[in-house]
């Protein structure tokens, strides 16, 4: 595996010599090789086709004989997203006239009881 592939590479420089060992020159490695701009160019194409409504592939969402074919399963639920529903209603219900005028500056997380 490329080391390029990895946040935080950085590009090596290499120092060439005279026969007297002074520096004739330096060189810094490209940053983009074939591969790491492959994949770059890649991910720019697949995001270029993205639906900004279900964020499929367009070729598929958009296309007309696609009508009817898809299914949709029941859903899932998110246990974290839920506790923090929960605590949210449990505050909220517990302002006067359910108002908050700070409700946008907090901050809510969740995290497993021990």
């Amino acid at each position: 595996m490329s080391r390029r592939r990895f946040f935080g590479w950085e590009p090596r420089t290499f120092y060439f010599y005279d026969d007297e060992g002074r520096v004739l020159y330096s060189q810094p490695e490209p940053e983009w090789d074939d591969e790491s701009r492959d994949w770059a160019l890649a991910l720019l194409a697949a995001d270029d086709n993205k639906c900004p409504v279900c964020g499929g592939p367009m070729s598929e969402c958009l296309d007309p004989e696609s009508e009817r074919t898809w299914e949709v399963p029941a859903p899932i639920r998110c246990q974290r997203a839920t506790a923090v529903a929960q605590k949210q209603k449990q505050h909220f219900d517990a302002v006067p006239d359910g108002v908050d005028i700070q409700a946008r500056a907090l901050i809510w997380s969740a995290k497993r009881r021990q």
